[in-house]
């Protein structure tokens, strides 16, 4: 049979959503969308000789991308041991020059190093906390990450972790604290940038410039790739928002994808002409780069990359018989979720006296007691295990709010009694970050 080589137009592969809001869907990229992801991105992300190690799931676009990416530099590619806990060992057996992960990983690669160096006791912390405080301010004040003396005397030591032959890099799939970001920046001595993408557009449509000294965003399109928003008025986002535009995220270019497979309906809802619409929302910063600040369709994702549909999970939450509303949130730069809980006072006060012991606390008293706040996520932890739910979308932490979400009090709700999402965060923003705060404390 002769062979016939692959047309630009022919199907390359059929990528899977990650399924987290339903069914997965087969997103079907071509060999020529594959071939612009890759010569784009060795456009914007130059590196001589790249010797690459691959760990991510091949299955993963933004891990397929980038090892393309690398081969068409010239590049080598040194594939995992197989163990996750094992990717130091395997570091420093290859001694690769570029790396990517999803924050999850980074934020773990930054307890390691902090633990011996920042928090680490005695001389060796003090000189670690002063190199680490001069090169952050270096690099907030754009003199980039190296520096001559804090480099030969704690950093290079630092890079060993990696093998010490570490030039960049590249974290995408969820945005990553830029407090991580840049202390792996100055202390590993190498430059460290954020993409973004889907796996509709080959995980390839935006990228932080090389010398980046910021964070916070996700760069600039790729070459060839156009990136425009358009207006969301029922959650407030306008391209006309001063002094920076907001509003939906939209891509075109070489990278986006033909459809889904056998779906013909969802692969037209996801375009806007000739336009893929990302249910992503977005601004546009003074200085050019893209910033994620919120999801269309309620739908999250954490810090390990994971997907939440909020609102379906408070729909099975609000089932609970001491539950009257319930608001619950996540955090891109966080791995865990938290709720705003208004328990409903006819279960729930008879409910908490049986608790506390004493039947004349108010409503507002026992929302304010710790260990009725405790046993109600108790109870909430043991409703979403009951209801087969996945361990990231159980709340870690709650609030007891005494007072009802509504239309004219406190502005929570919509005419049509729904949740305004946004509105409640800011409302709710001190009581959030108590939360997390005690989270991340623990």
């Amino acid at each position: 049979v002769p062979v016939r080589l692959p047309r630009p137009e022919d199907l390359c592969t059929i990528c899977y959503t990650s399924g987290t809001t339903g069914n997965p869907k087969g997103a079907m990229a071509t060999h020529a969308s594959y071939v612009f992801s890759a010569k784009a991105g060795n456009q914007a992300v130059p590196i001589k000789d790249p010797v690459y190690l691959s760990f991510l799931p091949l299955a993963h676009c933004f891990e397929r991308n980038v090892l393309y990416v690398g081969l068409l530099a010239g590049g080598c590619v040194g594939f995992y041991s197989g163990d996750v806990l094992g990717i130091a060992e395997d570091a420093q057996a290859l001694r690769p020059t570029t790396m990517i992960g999803v924050p999850r990983l980074f934020n773990r690669i930054y307890d390691r190093i902090a633990a011996s160096t920042i928090y680490a006791p005695g001389i060796s912390g003090a000189i670690a906390r002063a190199a680490i405080r001069q090169k952050l301010e270096r690099l907030e004040a754009g003199g980039g990450f190296k520096h001559a003396l804090w480099d030969r005397v704690v950093c290079n030591k630092i890079r060993q972790f990696f093998g010490g032959n570490l030039q960049l890099l590249i974290s995408g799939s969820a945005p990553i604290d830029g407090r991580v970001l840049n202390f792996l920046r100055v202390a590993l001595a190498v430059t460290f940038i954020e993409g973004y993408g889907s796996t509709e557009c080959n995980a390839a449509a935006t990228v932080s410039i090389m010398e980046e000294n910021q964070a916070g965003h996700v760069g600039v399109p790729y070459p060839g790739i156009d990136v425009r928003l358009r207006d969301v008025p029922e959650m407030n986002y306008l391209t006309t928002d001063k002094p920076c535009a907001r509003g939906e995220i939209l891509i075109r270019g070489g990278s986006v994808f033909i459809g889904y497979h056998k779906d013909e309906e969802k692969s037209k809802a996801v375009y806007d002409g000739d336009w893929l619409v990302t249910g992503d929302i977005g601004l546009f910063r003074p200085d050019g780069n893209l910033q994620i600040i919120d999801r269309r369709k309620n739908i999250l994702k954490l810090a390990q990359g994971e997907y939440v549909a909020v609102e379906f999970l408070e729909t099975v939450y609000g089932r609970h018989r001491l539950v009257q509303q319930i608001f619950v949130h996540g955090d891109s730069l966080q791995s865990t979720l938290v709720a705003i809980v208004v328990p409903d006072p006819e279960t729930f006060i008879p409910w908490a006296h049986s608790i506390v012991g004493n039947d004349r606390a108010s409503l507002e008293e026992l929302c304010n007691m710790d260990i009725v706040e405790s046993a109600l996520l108790v109870e909430l932890r043991k409703l979403g295990r009951e209801s087969k739910l996945q361990g990231f979308e159980i709340p870690r932490q709650i609030f007891c709010e005494p007072t009802p979400f509504d239309i004219e009090t406190n502005e929570l709700l919509t005419s049509t009694f729904k949740l305004k999402r946004n509105v409640a965060r800011e409302y709710y923003r001190p009581q959030i970050d108590q939360m997390y705060s005690k989270i991340n404390t623990k």
